[in-house]
């Protein structure tokens, strides 16, 4: 089963994305709104330019909602109330991972999907620290709000009928998901 590999073959890229300094204010409740801004950008910046690239594959074949599961325009609203400025002026990443094939694609997508599950977490301490919410400012950590379990049972759905149809393919998947955690540090790191 692919669930079950990817979660064990990407836990340590996963950990150490999530312990990442860039992130730590976040767990410590110490963020300020200006690191919290400069956490959005760093998401936006990244999310944007892979987003554009995974319209190339035929996603909606097996995860028929994907236009509506975009996060860069969650980040893009959650900057405007923040911070009012085009998000066409923000730095953007180029040093993204490799997506030649649907398997790469829902590898990277197996990364930002599960952004939903552990932004349950982050908003709660958002909220707490900044007193924002999913109306001015958290929408991204929000995620899907009540649907967020259902749409990430139904994103383990269309996973397993990828990795179905073509088995020999899941190391790709996987390796897609660690280059996307791996990644999306490095960028978290640059200046």
């Amino acid at each position: 089963m692919i669930l079950k590999k990817i979660k064990e073959q990407t836990q340590g890229n996963h950990t150490s994305l999530e312990n990442s300094p860039f992130l730590r204010p976040i767990s410590q409740k110490s963020l300020t709104l200006t690191q919290y801004i400069t956490i959005l950008k760093k998401f936006y910046g990244f999310f944007y330019p892979l987003e554009l690239q995974l319209t190339r594959f035929p996603i909606e074949t097996y995860l028929a909602d994907f236009g509506q599961r975009r996060k860069a325009g969650m980040l893009a609203d959650d900057l405007q109330h923040l911070q009012p400025h085009p998000a066409s002026i923000l730095p953007m990443c180029y040093d993204l991972p490799e997506v030649h094939t649907l398997e790469q694609a829902f590898g990277c997508l197996y990364v930002m999907e599960g952004s939903t599950l552990g932004g349950k977490m982050i908003y709660k301490m958002v909220n707490d620290t900044l007193g924002l919410d999913h109306t001015n400012g958290i929408s991204f950590f929000y995620g899907y709000g009540a649907e967020t379990g259902p749409k990430w049972k139904a994103f383990q759905q269309a996973l397993e009928a990828v990795s179905s149809r073509a088995p020999a393919k899941d190391e790709q998947l996987i390796e897609a998901a660690n280059n996307t955690f791996n990644k999306l540090k490095k960028w978290f790191e640059s200046e």
